[in-house]
């Protein structure tokens, strides 16, 4: 604290201001000596210094937050999310002069979260590849942004929840080709069979509703429920049972993770192909 102070008490050089910024405040305790100084200080403040504060959203920020009321201008730096997250996303397109679709939007921001510093980054390859004046679709963020071994992961999941074994045969000898992560692709087959475990109905044939936790974007809804109406509970049980020794066989055992995947795409015709599994 002394060396802050000292710092936003020495007048600048060669400028009307000098700014301090002070990063990570919640490291010192709202009630010791050191913030006694601060407070001080705020109260007749040097003119010619502009001191930022920076505090993180924790019990400790909060009580610096109370200890500095009417001292200082408080500013609150909240992650977007939501509506203002993608409408963040169409303007970062619009300053690039693209258009990028609601379904491409809600992609893009599955993909990156929060972090506006990725999104600007990856609208700008989209921009690139479009050029002024060009459109965005989810297939671009696929290609992209996801990379072709996600976008062919992400084909996959959807082949084995169309029930399409043809297909999905195909898809597995890409990923392979492509170098898929084991454990990434369990996790995405798990994900969206515990989605559809919900949207199927149970003995008494009623549905639940996907709980908010899995980040069911709206574009999704009715390629789920399409899927769904392809299933019963009691397959989907099956199927995520399945996953789970396949799981625990990859982590316990030499084995082949694409004989796995490929008896466990067998295994959408409705029978159990998993004697190597055990």
């Amino acid at each position: 604290m002394d060396e802050i102070l000292s710092t936003a008490r020495t007048l600048p050089f060669i400028s009307s201001r000098r700014v301090v910024l002070v990063r990570s405040l919640e490291k010192i305790k709202a009630a010791s000596g050191d913030a006694a100084l601060l407070v001080t200080y705020l109260e007749n403040p040097v003119p010619e210094t502009v001191l930022v504060l920076m505090t993180e959203d924790t019990m400790a920020g909060k009580g610096w937050s109370k200890k500095l009321a009417g001292l200082c201008e408080e500013v609150a730096f909240r992650p977007l999310k939501g509506r203002a997250l993608a409408a963040a996303v169409r303007q970062l397109a619009e300053e690039k002069e693209i258009r990028i679709g609601p379904e491409a939007v809600e992609r893009l921001v599955d993909e990156t979260g929060a972090d506006l510093t990725r999104l600007s980054q990856e609208v700008e390859k989209l921009s690139l590849a479009a050029g002024p004046g060009g459109e965005v679709g989810i297939a671009d963020v696929h290609l992209l942004v996801c990379g072709y071994a996600y976008q062919t992961m992400f084909q996959f999941v959807q082949s084995v929840c169309d029930r399409d074994i043809r297909k999905s045969m195909t898809l597995a000898a890409n990923l392979f080709e492509a170098g898929a992560d084991p454990g990434g692709l369990i996790g995405m087959l798990a994900k969206r069979l515990r989605i559809l475990w919900y949207l199927t109905g149970d003995d008494s044939g009623s549905r639940g509703k996907v709980p908010a936790s899995f980040r069911v974007q709206s574009w999704q809804h009715s390629d789920l429920q399409r899927q769904a109406a392809g299933f019963s509970r009691a397959d989907v049980e099956r199927l995520l049972e399945d996953l789970l020794r396949m799981d625990h066989a990859v982590k316990s055992k030499p084995v082949s993770f694409r004989l796995l995947l490929e008896e466990f795409v067998l295994s959408l015709g409705g029978k159990r192909t998993f004697p190597s599994v055990g």
